[in-house]
């Protein structure tokens, strides 16, 4: 989007990645307890039929290919939503944070973008970056799934957003 409007990006492409690695790890936090609530999985087609009007709008990007492509891989994935729910998948998927007391350690060391201000970009931008990133790929990401179960309230915060 960033290019698309600006023709640049508001910071380096590493810079970005981390940054989206922290909003990544909120997200599969978020994704995890809701889980153990047993939070129900919604259709969310409807979410991105409104993400393409957004694309048209605020870049002037044409994404409805690309979109179509996501519903086609979240239409085949959605059977298998329902083995999340599972023990022994949310253990595997909670390992993943028994070391984040030593990632929150490097990001602090390396002075690491832990929020959108630290990225050079405003809340508004890192807001729909986090919640149009799932129109990019045709595959099924964490943020996928947190739209399935509730939206990104919390990665919001936890972003910074």
């Amino acid at each position: 989007r960033g290019y698309a409007k600006n023709g640049h990006a508001p910071s380096l492409h590493g810079l970005q990645v981390a940054y989206g690695t922290w909003c990544v790890l909120a997200a599969y936090e978020i994704l995890l307890r809701r889980l153990a609530k047993r939070r129900p999985f919604s259709d969310a087609r409807g979410i991105f039929i409104s993400h393409a009007a957004d694309w048209k709008k605020e870049a002037g990007l044409e994404l409805a290919g690309n979109i179509s492509r996501k519903l086609e891989a979240l239409a085949e994935a959605a059977p298998r939503f329902r083995l999340l729910h599972g023990a022994p998948v949310r253990k595997r998927l909670a390992s993943f944070f028994k070391e984040k007391k030593r990632l929150v350690g490097l990001y602090n060391a390396f002075e690491l973008p832990k929020t959108p201000k630290a990225l050079g970009c405003s809340k508004a931008e890192a807001r729909f970056a986090l919640e149009h990133a799932v129109d990019i790929r045709p595959r099924v990401t964490v943020f996928d799934l947190l739209h399935a179960v509730g939206g990104f309230g919390g990665v919001r915060r936890s972003a910074g957003v």
